[in-house]
């Protein structure tokens, strides 16, 4: 269950919210996937409005009463949906979401609600670990007229092709494999990108 874990792409997306606080109050958002409620309780924290998506309903109880642990805050608008067959009125001045990018049938489902639910001169944030070297969502999202960019980086290495060359070779190898020190290393030291998207 993917929503029952804190992932390192909630954390960057949080610290990115904190650096753009400013630019975000008073407007609408929305967070797709928002899990257990990581970056909704920072969101909060800074006084923005935001929205929370899951579709996982079991999982808005904790994010809930986690954004109250955390923030004393007991008005969070949380919606058990799945933003992949959106029942939603209106639109939205940011929309984000944190590793949700990971396959095709979830990168085009975000594209189309990206499409119908952010307003016109609106902006949508992504925090994508590094998976692939090609960011085929990238194609995505140009092909249906969005324009991305690289906003933000959190990690030791700020270059990609340099991260693939040191690290990602040791989930290939045998021997590799078994070292568990090497990978977790990989792991932790994974860049995450901030991907700015806009019309």
């Amino acid at each position: 269950l993917f929503g029952s874990k804190l992932w390192d792409a909630s954390f960057t997306l949080a610290e990115w919210l904190s650096i753009q606080k400013d630019k975000v109050k008073g407007k609408s958002c929305l967070e797709l996937g928002c899990g257990l409620g990581l970056t909704l309780s920072v969101a909060k924290y800074l006084g923005l409005d935001v929205i929370g998506i899951d579709c996982c309903d079991t999982i808005l109880p904790l994010a809930k009463s986690n954004i109250f642990n955390n923030t004393n805050n007991k008005n969070s608008k949380l919606i058990a949906m799945d933003f992949l067959q959106p029942a939603l009125k209106g639109k939205a001045s940011y929309i984000w979401g944190s590793d949700i990018l990971y396959s095709d049938f979830l990168i085009n489902g975000v594209v189309k609600f990206l499409e119908k639910f952010l307003d016109e001169d609106g902006v949508a944030w992504f925090s994508v670990p590094v998976r692939s070297k090609d960011y085929d969502f990238l194609k995505s999202f140009k092909s249906a007229s969005f324009f991305i960019k690289d906003v933000y980086t959190c990690s030791s290495y700020k270059d990609r092709d340099k991260y693939y060359k040191e690290n990602l070779e040791c989930f290939e190898e045998e021997s590799c494999r078994k070292d568990d020190g090497k990978i977790l290393k990989a792991i932790k030291n994974m860049p995450i990108y901030i991907w700015e998207v806009t019309r």
